[in-house]
């Protein structure tokens, strides 16, 4: 039995807080049907027996009559694969949502109901358990309502979309699956990728998503390849993602010069700078001649890497401009203090232009992002 699980594929979503800009945006929505085709094709020529994915495959709010040609398309072109999808919170199963408004292929069942209903696949002997997300109901307490018997000779999975709550792993008792005949769950919950442990050996798995959304969403991202024996359970990740978010902060110290950027830069990053979506943060003294060369180490950056935002929170080392050392500190208080995002945003907006207007460096240009 092959399975492909994975999750929280989020087509159309907002990249707005990215801080990269309206064509990032574009291209990102774009790169994101790139990673699904891409598992989907390995779907039909593994073969897996059928393709799990759990919730959160598009943003309700968001989603265009183009992708959803794009989604019926691409689920038909691997037919007869069968996937299955349990909506979650960012694609509930809601009058207007596109899962009601559409036809879909024939080997695409989604469950819409917030209660557990139960399909085939009879030429794998494969049973599928699915909770929808109908916008209606917690989704907390469904591994509590599932309720099934053996099947000889049968492998039985459950899928299931769920809300992550920041005070617990899972937001399930998991002593509700011990006693349950399954051999796999396929959770989707957010960015969470992660094994599940619970007694009673059944393999319970968040894939997380294919491809990161941000800078939240860090390093490479994967789906997973199940395999189901009479044996065990065997689960691989699979790396999916195309373009990697990478978030990182750097001591001016370490940096030196602005010739040295990307060789320091290289021991941070997890894969090659073309395919890397960069945060880079400067912090510590910095030196007056790296401020002097501060446009030429942008230049440098923003060059080998595909999509870069900067920030600089740096300070001038000792005994090295008193006014611009009170202007850092003084506005760095005023970020510690912000009291929501625009505002932090807005100050170190501030304090990027008067360290640079106090430095004599070019003003850098501020960015507006749609995406």
């Amino acid at each position: 039995m092959r399975l492909i699980h994975t999750s929280d594929v989020r087509l159309d979503a907002s990249y707005a807080g990215c801080g990269l800009g309206s064509a990032f945006g574009r291209r990102r929505r774009e790169g994101l049907r790139a990673v699904l085709r891409a598992l989907l094709n390995r779907a039909a020529t593994w073969p897996a027996d059928a393709v799990l994915i759990a919730g959160n495959l598009f943003d309700v709010e968001r989603i265009e009559p183009a992708t959803v040609r794009f989604l019926q398309e691409s689920f038909e072109s691997v037919g007869p694969v069968p996937i299955f999808i349990a909506p979650g919170d960012r694609d509930p199963f809601i009058e207007d949502s596109p899962y009601a408004l559409y036809p879909w292929p024939d080997n695409v069942t989604i469950f819409r109901e917030a209660d557990w209903r139960m399909r085939e696949v009879e030429d794998a002997r494969l049973v599928v358990h699915g909770f929808g997300d109908d916008g209606s109901v917690s989704r907390g307490d469904c591994f509590a309502r599932l309720s099934l018997e053996a099947r000889k000779g049968w492998s039985q999975v459950a899928l299931a979309c769920l809300a992550r709550h920041a005070d617990a792993a899972v937001p399930f008792d998991t002593a509700c699956l011990t006693s349950l005949p399954l051999d796999y769950v396929a959770l989707g919950l957010g960015s969470v990728v992660q094994p599940v442990t619970v007694d009673g050996g059944v393999a319970v798995y968040c894939s997380g998503a294919p491809e990161g959304h941000g800078f939240d969403e860090t390093g490479l991202r994967h789906y997973l390849e199940v395999e189901i024996d009479a044996e065990r359970v065997r689960v691989t990740p699979a790396v999916s993602s195309r373009a990697v978010f990478e978030r990182v902060t750097l001591d001016c110290a370490e940096v030196g010069e602005a010739g040295r950027i990307l060789d320091v830069l290289a021991s941070y990053v997890s894969v090659e700078a073309g395919r890397c979506l960069l945060e880079l943060t400067f912090g510590g003294a910095c030196l007056p001649e790296l401020r002097r060369d501060w446009r030429e180490l942008q230049t440098i950056v923003e060059s080998a890497f595909a999509s870069v935002v900067l920030y600089d929170d740096s300070v001038p080392a000792d005994g090295e401009r008193p006014a611009l050392a009170a202007l850092v500190r003084g506005l760095r208080e005023e970020m510690r203090n912000a009291p929501d995002p625009p505002r932090e945003a807005f100050v170190r907006r501030a304090l990027q232009l008067g360290a640079s207007a106090l430095c004599g460096a070019p003003l850098g240009e501020e960015g507006t992002d749609e995406g």
